[in-house]
């Protein structure tokens, strides 16, 4: 400012404060007047000017990461508002950079009294008398938008008042930035809210895809007036993005080279857009690594932008949109294209749907007729035809063919061709490497780069890039051959030929499949009558005899079978015969007379392993059928069938044919199953004989059981002063223990227990003998040596081989106590005195029924009061846990002393209770027996 104003005396001071108010005030109103953020710098910029006549005045604004001049006034000869200028061309200043940028950088004022001093200071040759210099940051809150510049001519000392009315003129312009950019981005998103809504009304009802997109690039260009618009659209089973529409002299060009790229191109921003979702902005495209120049038009691009189309996640295509200019695009041009681009991917997928749907209509139709012809009485020919011509209809394809499997190798059975085809006489189609991975495919597959060509493609001399699918033909995992397609342009087929191609494929297996079941009927309902007549043979007979008579008859009603004959297995390893047909009867008179033995057999020893059919085509060579037997059967074409069920071979089936050439797979397949159902016939017969002789067994043991329980006791003597308590239980139907009492004379009680080895009816007959023999025995007899050698002598001479009883016989004098006893190998029983002291009654002797000679020793002691005896079986100490510990002797021991005071009775419920709980089987498996006498 000139010395006038800032070194003004005293008288002059006021008036410069009234100029700088009247500064403010004109600041503020051209800041409420002027909506233009380049109109009003300039008058700011004029009026500070003015009003300091500093040598010059700049206001900068911060676009990114640069500062832009966007107003300066001075240096001139005059002071005059009309001085002040926006500059014509860009004028920019980096941050960090001399006064201006450390300001902005550092968002401080700077205040240079002497610029000559200051390092920070740059020379301008604009301004080459500046020497003092203010700069001031336009700051709204902490967001900076610019920089005030003021330089003046002399050195100056600020008076801080001058400083204040500047750092507010920088508030009162900051402000003014900041409403103005505000104001141009509302006015400027109206805008382009209203573009967007007539690009996408106008959009919205267009249902085919061409037309969509064409409408889509022009009404951009002609909206936002970008010179260069296009649409490509995402092929995701190709992996390919292709070229649909554009704008401008460039678009002709992309749709005669039919522009594409792949998807996973490392190269181009279209890829890269495509595959990642994500929008990319490039103001300048010779700094971008992945900016691709096109290969047919001249390279003009300067700046681009590029968007996805996605719905729901999905990329449907991408807008591309380039200039020919550097920074041509915003920050808002690519919020505006993202969310035009959102509604024409909304109206791309409705076009898509509809094209689909009209698609798949027309599929439908195609495979409608194809089923129409599937259930017509026509041959497979015509109906092979009729699906390569809707296939034709409804997919690129120049070349169909469907090939069959017959004898396991690949015939060409119809073909759809341009031209005629000539097969070399030498070609092999299993050999061909292009239908080998079709025959290996659970599903079609399309030609990729790397995989062989297609035959009949190469014979019509397509390129080598050239479109193919092969597509298997199955049934139920079932090869049956395959269906070809092949397009001499590359790149031709995707997701939807391959579901179109897999739609077609079941149709024609189908029909072959339908063909080859119709030729079966005739067989299936020949092999129904067969097994019918099976089920009727076992309805009919009672007698396994004379089923297996009516089964052999069976397979003679097939017009190739001409004998039958069945041998069932009876004992390990030996077939015995059993009903032959056909034969003659010295023939037969030799079957019935010839077991197979399987260790001599190696036919049989081979039905055996492997439970499967043995076809043997000329029986008097073959090595693993006897010579005697198939010279005396004359045997040459047959069949060898294992009878089997549940995994076990129950017999063989031998079943002859006419010749080698009548021996069809259908033959074999009804023979098989008649065999099949002869097994469970024969099973059946086998159960229910089983089934009945069980039931047999099941009543004589429930009658062996009763018997056997009635010999028991049912009541326990109750000599006067004795307590008597007893427990019996059998681990089987019928068990071998057994325990009673006998008189044997007034005052003296035979006690006897006994254990007879075994289980089941043999013990319970023993048992019962036993028994006998000791009640015939006893009576009269007080000493136990003479009654066990009597029972000897009588059970040694007529006792079974393994058979034997163990008896301990005691005779108890119930008045005096005294008990004599004779131990003939059984558990001894275990004494136990009022006081708690045991002991085990010893006796040596061997048990009765093994030899004659035996010589059992006697032993006696007296019962006090309080005294008893417990005798018991090995069912009670033989039981054993889970980590297969026994109960032993100890336990039962152990149970006696806590429990004796308690009775004999209290006694035998602890001993079953504790044996139960310690026992890891829920069912016991040994017999129970336990008996327990006291002297009161």
């Amino acid at each position: 400012m000139t010395e006038s104003h800032s070194l003004a005396p005293a008288d002059h001071r006021e008036v410069w404060r009234l100029q700088q108010l009247a500064l403010l005030s004109q600041v503020a109103t051209q800041v409420t007047n002027i909506v233009d953020l380049d109109e009003l710098l300039v008058r700011v910029a004029g009026l500070i000017y003015q009003t300091f006549q500093f040598y010059s005045v700049s206001i900068f604004t911060l676009e990114g990461e640069v500062l832009l001049l966007k107003a300066q006034a001075g240096p001139a000869s005059t002071f005059s508002v009309d001085d002040a200028f926006a500059p014509r061309g860009r004028v920019e200043w980096v941050q960090g950079e001399g006064i201006i940028g450390w300001v902005a950088q550092q968002q401080q004022e700077l205040v240079v009294r002497d610029v000559s001093r200051e390092p920070r200071y740059r020379y301008s040759p604009e301004m080459p008398r500046t020497q003092a210099e203010i700069a001031l940051p336009l700051k709204v809150e902490e967001t900076l938008l610019g920089v005030l510049d003021v330089q003046l001519d002399y050195p100056e000392d600020f008076d801080e008042s001058d400083l204040l009315v500047l750092r507010v003129l920088a508030a009162q312009v900051a402000m003014a930035i900041e409403d103005t950019r505000l104001y141009a981005q509302a006015y400027r998103r109206g805008d382009y809210l209203a573009t967007i809504s007539a690009v996408s009304w106008a959009v919205a009802s267009i249902l085919d895809v061409d037309e969509l997109l064409e409408q889509v690039t022009e009404l951009i260009r002609h909206y936002f007036d970008y010179p260069f618009v296009q649409v490509f659209t995402v092929q995701g089973g190709r992996r390919q993005i292709v070229y649909r529409a554009g704008s401008g002299l460039r678009a002709e060009v992309h749709k005669k080279t039919a522009l594409a790229y792949a998807l996973d191109d490392p190269h181009g921003l279209i890829p890269l857009v495509a595959r990642t979702g994500e929008s990319a902005l490039v103001n300048d495209v010779t700094l971008e690594p992945a900016y691709r120049p096109s290969e047919f038009l001249p390279a003009v691009t300067k700046s681009e932008l590029t968007i996805p189309l996605i719905y729901n996640e999905e990329v449907l295509g991408v807008l591309d949109v380039q200039s020919d200019k550097i920074g041509a695009f915003s920050q808002d041009d690519q919020a505006t294209m993202e969310t035009l681009a959102a509604n024409i991917a909304v109206a791309l997928r409705n076009a898509n749907l509809y094209h689909s749907e009209r698609w798949r209509r027309q599929v439908a139709d195609s495979l409608r007729r194809i089923s129409g012809v599937l259930i017509t009485d026509v041959e497979l020919t015509t109906i092979f035809e009729n699906i390569l011509t809707e296939l034709k209809l409804n997919l690129p394809a120049e070349v169909l063919a469907v090939w069959l499997i017959r004898h396991k190798k690949l015939e060409l059975r119809t073909v759809d061709a341009p031209a005629p085809l000539q097969l070399s006489a030498d070609f092999e189609p299993n050999q061909d490497r292009w239908l080998a991975l079709g025959l290996k495919a659970a599903e079609p597959v399309i030609r990729q780069d790397g995989h062989p060509g297609d035959p009949l493609a190469a014979r019509l001399g397509y390129p080598d890039d050239h479109s193919a699918i092969v597509a298997p033909l199955r049934v139920q995992n079932r090869m049956l051959g395959l269906l070809t397609l092949s397009h001499s342009q590359a790149g031709r087929y995707g997701a939807e030929a391959l579901a179109i191609t897999t739609a077609f494929a079941n149709q024609a297996a189908i029909a072959i499949e339908n063909a080859r079941l119709f030729r079966l009927a005739q067989d299936e309902a020949q092999i129904n009558n067969a097994l019918l007549k099976v089920a009727e043979a076992d309805q009919s007979f009672n007698d396994l005899a004379e089923v297996l008579a009516a089964i052999v008859q069976i397979p003679l009603l097939i017009a190739e079978v001409d004998r039958c004959a069945i041998w069932l297995e009876e004992t390990a390893g030996v077939f015995e015969p059993q009903a032959a047909a056909g034969f003659d009867p010295a023939a037969e008179q030799f079957f019935q007379s010839y077991p197979i033995l399987a260790r001599k057999v190696k036919a049989v020893r081979r039905l055996d392993q492997t439970h499967a059919p043995l076809v043997i085509v000329d029986a008097p060579t073959d090595y693993r059928l006897p010579r005697d037997l198939t010279t005396n059967l004359d045997l040459h074409t047959l069949l060898l069938l294992p009878l089997v069920t549940h995994g076990e071979m129950l017999g063989i089936m031998l079943v002859t044919f006419t010749s080698p050439a009548a021996m069809r797979e259908e033959s074999i397949r009804l023979v098989t199953g008649i065999g099949h159902q002869a097994a469970v016939t024969i099973e059946s017969r086998y159960l229910y004989d089983q089934k009945a002789q069980q039931e047999r067994l099941a009543h004589e043991l429930a009658l062996a059981h009763d018997i056997q329980a009635k010999l028991i006791p049912s009541h326990l003597p109750a000599p006067p002063g004795w307590e008597v308590a007893a427990f019996w239980r059998s681990a089987q139907e019928v068990g071998g223990d057994f325990y009673d009492f006998i008189e044997v004379m007034p005052h003296q009680l035979g006690i006897v227990i006994a254990d007879v080895a075994g289980k089941g009816m043999p013990a319970a007959l023993y048992m019962a003998l036993t028994r006998s023999l000791l009640r015939a025995i006893a009576p009269g007899q007080t000493d136990p040596k003479t009654v066990l050698l009597r029972i000897n002598e009588l059970l040694a001479p007529d006792t079974q081989r393994g058979m034997f009883v163990s008896l301990f016989y005691a005779v108890l004098d119930t008045q005096t106590g005294l008990l004599t006893y004779a131990n003939a190998g059984h558990n001894p029983p275990l004494l136990i005195r009022a006081e708690g002291q045991l002991e085990a009654l010893r006796a040596p002797g061997l048990v009765l029924g093994v030899q004659l000679k035996i010589e059992p020793e006697v032993d006696q002691r007296r019962l006090a009061p309080g005294d008893g005896v417990v005798f018991y079986t090995d069912g009670v100490t033989e039981v054993f846990d889970a980590s297969d510990a026994a109960f032993g002797e100890d336990r039962l021991k152990a149970i006696l002393q806590e429990s004796w005071a308690e009775g004999p009775q209290t006694i035998v419920e602890k001993i079953r209770e504790a044996v139960n709980a310690f026992s890891a089987t829920a069912q016991p498996t040994d017999d129970f027996t336990l008996l327990v006498i006291r002297r009161r």
